[in-house]
């Protein structure tokens, strides 16, 4: 690593850090705390019409397209 990218820092990269360090902090570290909070917000979120993307296994993702099309020749 030279010099040059030692010292390169993306301002959005060191914003995320922040506030994810101060929100730990609020929770003094305590992941299950912090897991909790972050669940209750998407929870309230979701109350306000937010959608979140969700990832599914392979497992899902075929199980999904099988009942799509098992829907779609009714």
């Amino acid at each position: 690593m030279n010099e040059e990218t030692k010292n390169w820092e993306d301002s959005i990269v060191a914003e995320v850090r922040e506030i994810r360090e101060t929100h730990a902090r609020q929770f003094n570290y305590d992941l299950r705390a912090i897991v909790r909070d972050l669940m209750e917000k998407q929870r309230q979120r979701e109350a306000e019409g937010v959608k979140f993307v969700t990832f599914l296994s392979p497992e899902e993702q075929s199980r999904n397209l099988s009942d799509a099309s098992q829907s779609n020749l009714k």
